[in-house]
């Protein structure tokens, strides 16, 4: 299953790029647009000065845009591939991984050039060890997402809209574009209940020297492993209770 999910993965890349101009330099082109844009508010328009501030905003910026480019991409995994799902036995998950891994390509290429730009200017930590685990645990919380996205959305087409408002709710959720020592101390427990909050967190305790975090590493990892596990028990569970349905359905 995962050869043939990596194989489908760089063909749909192949595709994307052919189909448009800039090829894959829109990879690095659409997040570095966001950035400037997001800081252009907030530090020029509304005189934010934090030290180090376009780091903690790219950090936010690249992996919050890695979670809602994959869910946007995965929800049509199976209503898109109709012709797929009806004439083989292919798995389901199998083609929600496709989408996944696309991105992921898309994204560690991107996560590459910034680290660059980073150690160009910082004295990486000792910390950077995070950034794998991070990575991993992103990836699994968007796979697992994805699938019950994925699963529901032929059933429900209506949550294609609702899709939207929820990834919007996450963007003021996750830190993106605020560091979690804003978060007044009496919600922070809540915040933390968010794997992104704490993913994005962890990248910038690592990556930037001197970040005061209002939470530990240990305790950053603890909590998102907890998340990441619960959203891995309802994607199993939504898959096993709906998939005979959801072939039936497309």
């Amino acid at each position: 299953m995962l050869s043939m999910s990596i194989l489908r993965a760089l063909y749909s890349l192949k595709s994307e790029n052919n189909r448009t101009l800039l090829s894959f330099f829109w990879w690095f082109l659409a997040p570095t647009i966001d950035i400037a844009v997001l800081y252009f508010v907030f530090s020029i328009l509304l005189g934010n000065k934090t030290e180090g501030f376009l780091f903690v905003l790219s950090i936010g910026v690249l992996y919050f845009n890695w979670f809602s480019t994959s869910v946007n991409n995965a929800a049509n995994a199976l209503v898109g591939q109709r012709h797929i799902v009806i004439n083989t036995n292919i798995s389901l998950y199998s083609l929600v991984l496709s989408s996944n891994l696309s991105d992921l390509i898309k994204q560690l290429l991107v996560l590459f050039v910034f680290l660059f730009l980073v150690a160009w200017q910082y004295n990486l930590s000792g910390s950077i060890w995070v950034l794998g685990i991070t990575l991993i645990a992103e990836f699994t919380f968007i796979y697992f997402f994805s699938l019950i996205v994925a699963i529901i959305i032929p059933l429900i087409p209506d949550l294609r809209l609702i899709l939207n408002v929820i990834i919007q709710l996450m963007v003021f959720s996750s830190g993106v574009f605020f560091s979690a020592g804003n978060v007044p101390v009496e919600y922070q427990k809540f915040f933390f209940y968010n794997p992104l909050a704490n993913i994005i967190e962890l990248n910038r305790i690592a990556l930037i020297p001197n970040y005061v975090s209002s939470v530990s590493i240990s305790e950053a990892l603890l909590s998102l492993a907890l998340s990441v596990t619960c959203i891995l028990f309802l994607s199993c569970l939504i898959y096993k209770s709906f998939k005979v349905k959801v072939r039936k359905v497309i």
